[in-house]
C-alpha cells in the first residue's frame, strides 16, 4: 500500500504548541511546515525532537499584520503546484476560519485540503476535521474560559503518560481543585489509555 504524502502547514502564531498534538504519530510520507514570526510564543522543545517520523520545516516570516497567514497560504500554493501530478493531502493547522474560503477554493480544484486545530495522527482516514478532538477543545474552552489554558490542558494530555500525571499536571496548572475536578470528568474518556 502506498502512503499519500500529507502536509501539515502549521500556523503557529494561533495555535501554539496544541497545534502539534499527535505529531508524534505522524510517519515518514508526512511533512510539517511551522510558520512563525519573531513574536511567537517559545516552542517546546520536546514537540521538535518526537515529531514521529515526519520531517519538519520552520519558517520564520516578517512581522506584519497577517503575515503567517499570506506566507502559508502562498507556500500552500507552491506546494499544491510543486505536486501537480501526485496524490497528496494538505492539512492547515489553525483555529483561524479565515483560511476555509482558501481551502472551499483549492476543494473546488479537485485538492485534498483541511483545516484542523492540531495534528491528527491517523492519517489513514478519510482528510476530514477530527470531530472527536475539535469536540474536546470547544468542552474545555467553556470550563477554562480561554485559548491559553485550554491549549495547556491539551499539551497535558499528550505530553503526560499517566493518569496520575495528568491529574498532578493539572493541579500544578491551574490551582484550583474544582476546576481541575471538571476538566478531569470532560477528559477522562480521551485518557483511558494511560496507566
Amino acid at each position: 500500500m502506498n502512503n499519500i504524502n500529507t502536509y501539515y502547514l502549521v500556523d503557529y502564531e494561533n495555535t501554539g504548541t496544541s497545534g502539534f498534538i499527535g505529531c508524534e504519530k505522524l510517519k515518514k510520507c508526512d511533512r510539517i511546515y511551522i510558520f512563525y514570526t519573531e513574536n511567537a510564543g517559545k516552542i517546546n522543545l520536546d514537540i521538535l525532537s518526537d515529531h514521529g517520523k515526519s520531517k519538519m520545516t520552520a519558517l520564520k516570516v516578517p512581522v506584519r499584520k497577517q503575515s503567517v497567514d499570506m506566507h502559508l497560504v502562498s507556500y500552500l500554493g507552491y506546494l499544491i503546484g510543486k505536486n501537480k501530478n501526485k496524490e497528496c493531502r494538505y492539512v492547515i493547522i489553525s483555529r483561524d476560519n479565515d483560511y476555509d474560503n482558501v481551502i472551499k477554493f483549492w476543494k473546488n480544484n479537485k485538492i485534498k485540503i483541511t483545516r484542523k486545530k492540531y495534528i491528527s495522527y491517523d492519517t489513514n482516514k478519510k482528510l476530514s476535521e477530527n470531530t472527536e478532538l475539535n469536540k474536546l477543545y470547544d468542552d474545555l474552552i467553556v470550563i477554562t474560559e480561554n485559548e491559553k489554558d485550554t491549549d495547556g490542558v491539551m499539551n497535558i494530555i499528550n505530553r503526560c503518560t499517566s493518569k496520575t500525571a495528568v491529574n498532578n499536571s493539572l493541579m500544578n496548572h491551574f490551582k484550583d481543585g474544582k476546576k481541575v475536578s471538571e476538566i478531569y470528568a470532560v477528559i477522562k474518556p480521551y485518557i483511558q489509555d494511560k496507566n
